[in-house]
């Protein structure tokens, strides 16, 4: 919305308010916005008595009512959202496990989500910044603890199969826990805490190739 010199609100009906709730991620395109939005379960803990789910709203209908556009498995917590080329990302948290899941946007702007990447880590996700980023038809996460000595770096996911696959991470950094992804020209750059940036492409920077092993490629439990 907008607000004019007098206060008053310029698009009628275009601020939401949700009580009860935290609101994690705020993504757009295709003429809709999308939000994550976490309850408490009444009566339950917080561990295990969590409720996501994904909001979205049509912004090309004018200022309509916002609707439910995907739900999250219970105990999983929204962390963040990303739109790219007509596809949903969202990465939760529940517990120690992570999941990023992917979707194809819909017409009317519901999505049907899969697990495509799932990993263990109790390392730190920032409650802000950019966990995702999109380059051509790959598009870059952020993966904490992601080598065998618990250093971070970012994975890929491919649009075109469906699977994913560890990218690159820097090996001196002992940092496990990815502060931002970002696209750079044709390429990925990611920090790693407060502690540097780093290219995925070496000849950028002049030091040897920050790929971390021969990597993996496997398709997700639903091929899009």
């Amino acid at each position: 919305t907008t607000v004019a010199p007098d206060g008053s609100e310029e698009f009628p009906g275009g601020i939401r308010t949700v009580t009860g709730a935290t609101l994690r991620g705020l993504t757009g395109g295709d003429g809709f916005l999308w939000f994550g939005v976490v309850r408490p379960d009444s009566g339950t803990t917080y561990t295990t008595g969590i409720r996501s789910e994904i909001r979205g709203w049509n912004m090309a209908g004018g200022a309509g009512d916002d609707f439910t556009a995907a739900t999250i498995p219970e105990g999983e917590v929204v962390w963040t959202i990303y739109y790219y080329l007509g596809n949903l990302f969202v990465l939760t948290k529940g517990g120690m496990t992570t999941r990023i899941y992917r979707g194809v946007v819909s017409q009317d702007g519901t999505v049907s989500l899969s697990v495509v990447v799932e990993h263990q880590s109790s390392s730190y996700y920032p409650a802000s910044g950019t966990l995702f980023a999109g380059c051509g038809n790959k598009v870059a996460f952020a993966w904490p603890t992601m080598t065998r000595l618990g250093r971070g770096g970012i994975g890929v996911i491919d649009l075109s199969t469906g699977g994913y696959a560890r990218w690159h991470s820097d090996t001196s950094s002992p940092v496990s826990w990815v502060a931002s992804v970002v696209r750079v020209n044709d390429d990925f750059a990611f920090s790693l805490g407060d502690s540097a940036v780093f290219m995925s492409e070496a000849c950028l920077l002049g030091f040897d190739p920050l790929r971390v092993e021969s990597g993996f490629l496997e398709t997700s439990s639903s091929d899009l």
